[in-house]
């Protein structure tokens, strides 16, 4: 019995000696990293980047922009099963000039809505005609100067399908390169927003409303 006391004793003097705040020791976590490589794996060529991770009930759709060897750059999108993690379908944005894809939203139908930049077309040179009766001994040849290669001027934005077709796209010129860091619905339009511009995007496809504002990024 006084063994029994003593063991009692001990436990209560044990229990008075912790810290009144005291809380069990927090148990590390990992984190389940996105698709491994997802800039070398899903998005093509070395400077493919990923911006956006869109989760829906059809797919997780994973937004970015793609560097292709033989073509410019485009806005991509990839549809990923949730279970197997496969890839359903992938959708390029169909430029034949170099495009980015910056930012990316859902809408109630469950469309993607791609929003980013691309660059205006360049025409063709016309080479110019050889003169005649010129004195030109060495027979040279003096080629059509290739147009510089134009900057990323349009704010551009991509409709597409739960099924990976394009619905529609719509071009912004802005004479500069204003990317948009995000796009969200607002009353049935598209408010697009960049770190010092917002413009709207309405029901019709018109761009209204563009106005140079100072954005403050939201902090996690």
């Amino acid at each position: 019995m006084r063994s029994k006391v003593l063991v009692g004793a001990l436990a209560l003097s044990l229990i008075g000696s912790l810290p009144a705040n005291a809380a069990p020791k927090a148990t590390p976590v990992k984190i389940a990293a996105l698709p491994v490589l997802a800039e070398d794996k899903f998005f093509a060529g070395p400077g493919g980047q990923w911006v956006s991770t869109l989760p829906s009930k059809q797919a997780i759709y994973m937004v970015g922009s793609a560097e292709p060897a033989a073509s410019p750059t485009q806005g991509e999108v990839l549809a990923i099963d949730p279970v197997s993690g496969q890839k359903i379908w992938d959708f390029l944005t169909p430029n034949t000039t170099d495009a980015i894809a910056t930012a990316a939203t859902l809408d109630s139908a469950g469309n993607i809505w791609i929003a980013g930049n691309s660059a205006p077309s360049i025409p063709t040179p016309t080479p110019s005609p050889t003169p005649t009766g010129v004195l030109n001994p060495s027979g040279v040849v003096v080629p059509p100067a290739t147009p510089t290669r134009p900057d990323l001027t349009l704010i551009s934005v991509w409709e597409v399908s739960p099924r990976g077709t394009l619905l529609a796209s719509y071009q912004y010129e802005a004479a500069t390169v204003l990317s948009p860091l995000s796009i969200k619905s607002s009353k049935g339009s598209f408010l697009l927003s960049g770190a010092n511009f917002q413009i709207t995007l309405d029901a019709l496809g018109n761009f209204t409303k563009f106005a140079r504002v100072s954005v403050v990024p939201l902090k996690a």
